[in-house]
């Protein structure tokens, strides 16, 4: 598992990770997420992005949405149902725990969204399986 996103939430704000590029020979097969509570605050979202453009425009792929307790997430990846070839671009705003049918360009990034003041040891990683083609 390749990590997205490693941090500790304390206040409230949006945080873009890293960007993983060169992903034109890999696939990633599946995300997780693990949201470890310490105390107080919201929400915590992390949504797993991806762009077409060398960054210019990003594409939420899948959220994990979390509130006042620990949880892990995850999601399973793949090229989009016969039918579903089109989706609703979005950036930062896909609904809860949902996925949008995006498939993967060439980079990826997570962007995290917190509200409320979480406490010092809540913390939030972000993993991809990546695996070359």
């Amino acid at each position: 598992m390749s990590t997205l996103y490693s941090g500790t939430i304390t206040t409230a704000g949006t945080v873009i990770s890293g960007t993983v590029t060169n992903l034109q020979d890999k696939i990633i097969n599946a995300l997780g997420a693990v949201f470890t509570y310490g105390s107080s605050g919201t929400t915590a979202k992390a949504f797993v992005q991806t762009s077409f453009d060398d960054g210019a425009n990003w594409h939420d792929v899948t959220v994990f949405s979390f509130t006042t307790a620990s949880a892990k997430k995850g999601a399973t990846l793949g090229w989009p149902a016969l039918g579903t070839a089109h989706y609703v671009v979005t950036d930062g705003s896909l609904a809860d725990n949902a996925m949008s049918g995006a498939p993967i360009g060439n980079m990826v990034r997570c962007k995290v969204i917190s509200v409320g003041t979480y406490a010092g040891t809540t913390t939030l990683v972000v993993s991809a399986d990546v695996k070359r083609l």
